[in-house]
């Protein structure tokens, strides 16, 4: 089952792309993986449930059948159940765990939001803290032109843009 939760991830990680940090997510596969197993039998219960099957005795026999490939239809229809009682669920459980954890994350992505998107890339603010220090020395020496002109008006934009949306 393991096996089946780490490729998943490695699809979650090549969908998402640098919008995810792939180590996290195979961290928390791995301490979700105690979780998930012992969640099987409450949703094989819940599938025989909503199937209205009788309860599949769970015994170190049946577990040794399936292990050997001898298993009966019983087990079988047992994980069929475990899967449906699993898949009605589901929906149910990320919808309570967003509710419950997208404030948390909001709260944690406004602490450690950083001031540049990028730390190769500087933000426009620092481009134009560093053009208007290299104009002041320009101008000290007397060396300025018009293009220096439109090219502070092109850094301009951008930070004018953004203080309009932080307001």
């Amino acid at each position: 089952m393991t096996g089946v939760t780490v490729f998943l991830c490695g699809v979650a990680i090549t969908m998402l792309g640098s919008r995810c940090h792939a180590p996290t997510v195979l961290l928390t596969n791995f301490v979700a993986t105690p979780i998930e197993l012992s969640l099987i039998v409450p949703f094989l219960r819940f599938g025989e449930t909503i199937s209205g099957s009788s309860h599949f005795a769970l015994t170190s026999d049946a577990l040794k059948k399936v292990l050997t490939g001898k298993a009966s239809t019983e087990v079988l229809l047992s994980i069929f159940h475990a899967v449906l009682g699993w898949l009605i669920a589901t929906p149910f459980i990320i919808a309570l765990l967003y509710v419950l954890l997208l404030p948390c994350f909001k709260v944690l992505v406004r602490k450690f939001k950083s001031s540049s998107s990028s730390p190769k890339k500087p933000s426009s603010e620092v481009r134009l803290k560093h053009y208007l220090k290299e104009e002041h020395q320009d101008q000290k020496a007397g060396a300025r032109n018009v293009a220096d002109s439109s090219e502070m008006a092109e850094l301009l934009v951008p930070l004018r843009s953004s203080q309009s949306v932080e307001n």
